[in-house]
């Protein structure tokens, strides 16, 4: 199955106004062979998340207002000597 999903996960507000509005939700999944994105159900939206979420992408109706933190990581920093160093 192939889908497109929004780059940002939401938090379960945000998964309720996808669902409301026709739009699947997805959970990212991480395994040693890449990632994996897996349709979320009714069971599983009931249950508590271990993952993040995002949800089915339509062009110019961003959930920004929803975004889950929770799942956030911080870009790592480059050291001085590394950012005088190719790539630039």
């Amino acid at each position: 199955m192939k889908v497109q999903i929004d780059p940002t996960p939401v938090d379960a507000v945000g998964e309720a106004l996808a669902v409301l509005a026709g739009r699947g939700t997805y959970e990212l999944h991480r395994s040693r062979h890449g990632h994996q994105i897996h349709a979320r159900y009714p069971w599983n939206i009931a249950a508590p998340r271990k993952r993040p979420v995002y949800p089915g992408h339509r062009c110019g109706q961003p959930l920004t207002h929803h975004t889950d933190h929770t799942w956030a990581q911080n870009a790592p920093q480059r050291t001085q000597a590394e950012q005088n160093t190719p790539p630039y």
